[in-house]
């Protein structure tokens, strides 16, 4: 009876091996310089313990090391990773005296867990390998997507320009003006949270720049826009997947693992959602991600004309005095 009940625990304790083993291949892929481990026992105060997967590396020429505890648990039997797990890992780090612990999760991890972890500086994650068996986690994320309408576009150059021209018929080096135009009108608003709103935006020019309206050419100095557009708000829950990387669960980021790898977003629609009657706020995507990780926004632009071709748009940015790019809301009652 005592052999088959040291059987029994061994059958128990090799179960998540499968999941230990692809836990360190990403890891190792994640990081090819670092030295990864798994499996690995050590001694610490109160005798040896084992340690799921170790990497080793260095950072600005100093060495450090992180310990990760693996979880291959069943959430529909078992449910998420809780807190506890977190006391157990914090207090295996300071015994064996790691740089980093954190824990991977194949089924996620409990509110009161993620918490904690926050406080005590323990990361929390799951690896991603799309269509990999050994993986059970889903990662579910609300997103929010933008239908813009576009109403009106108007141009002022600064200068007398033929009345009642087209605007869609102004060249530059024989190139529409217009595909620049909407390209510029794109980029505000992707890179804005913008609501319904009346928007203009002052180009200046480095130098004098001759345009073409029809056969009469128009010397300009400048292209102000004034654009009107109607935005509306949709939410929805996505699937993100990847075919190599790993959710962080503290900053609710994927990040890529090196080389050739895919990000992958289920279940997007653009065309629908949940309307929503409030602009979400809009992080700052200048700082604070960190290299290999993402920040996906959706925006459904209707009425801008754009190229089959990119080449099809004339080069004119390298003209415009960018630190000089003014744009501001003209009139709105809900933009942010």
């Amino acid at each position: 009876m005592k052999k088959k009940r040291r059987k029994r625990r061994r059958r128990r304790s090799d179960s998540g091996k499968p999941y230990q083993r692809l836990v360190a291949y990403v890891v190792q892929a994640m990081d090819p310089s670092s030295i990864v481990e798994e499996g690995k026992w050590v001694v610490g105060p109160d005798g040896k313990r084992d340690m799921d997967v170790v990497v080793r590396g260095s950072l600005d020429g100093r060495e450090f090391s992180v310990l990760i505890e693996c979880k291959d648990y069943d959430k529909s039997k078992t449910g998420k990773v809780g807190i506890g797990y977190v006391d157990t890992i914090d207090s295996k780090r300071k015994d064996l005296s790691v740089d980093v612990a954190m824990i991977c999760s194949n089924s996620g991890f409990t509110s009161p867990a993620i918490h904690k972890a926050k406080r005590k500086g323990i990361g929390l994650v799951s690896v991603l390998k799309e269509g990999d068996p050994r993986i059970k986690v889903e990662i579910l994320e609300e997103i929010y997507t933008r239908k813009v309408k576009m109403k009106s576009i108007s141009v002022d150059f600064g200068t007398p320009i033929p009345k009642e021209f087209p605007l869609g018929e102004v060249l530059f080096q024989n190139k529409r003006l217009l595909y620049w135009i909407n390209g510029r009108i794109a980029m505000i608003l992707s890179g804005n949270y913008i609501g319904s709103c009346k928007i203009s935006a002052d180009h200046r020019l480095r130098i004098p720049t001759k345009l073409l309206f029809g056969d009469q050419e128009v010397i300009v100095e400048q292209i102000n826009l004034l654009f009107d557009q109607e935005t509306n708000w949709f939410s929805q829950v996505v699937t993100l997947d990847a075919s190599l990387g790993m959710y962080d669960y503290i900053r609710g980021r994927v990040q890529m693992g090196s080389g050739k790898t895919r990000y992958v977003m289920k279940g997007v629609d653009i065309y629908n959602g949940d309307p929503i009657d409030f602009i979400p706020e809009k992080e700052d995507l200048s700082v604070g991600l960190l290299p290999g990780e993402l920040h996906i926004d959706l925006l459904l632009v209707e009425g801008l004309e754009m190229p089959k071709d990119p080449s099809d748009t004339p080069d004119i940015s390298n003209l415009v005095i960018e630190e000089d790019l003014d744009w501001r809301i003209e009139d709105s009652s809900n933009a942010a």
